[in-house]
C-alpha cells in the first residue's frame, strides 16, 4: 500500500512541477530560492 501511495504522489508533483515552481517564483522572484521552495515543500 505505501509504495502505491508514493507512486502516486511522486506522478503528481512530477505532473504538477511546473506550475509548483512557478507559483513558487511568483511568491519569491527568484529562481534558486523557488526550487528550493518547491523542494522543501514537497519533502516536508
Amino acid at each position: 500500500m505505501r509504495r502505491t501511495v508514493e507512486r502516486h504522489y511522486t506522478e503528481y508533483v512530477s505532473a504538477r512541477l511546473p506550475v509548483l515552481r512557478r507559483t513558487a517564483f511568483l511568491l519569491c522572484g527568484d529562481d534558486h530560492r523557488a526550487d528550493d521552495l518547491v523542494q522543501t515543500a514537497i519533502t516536508a
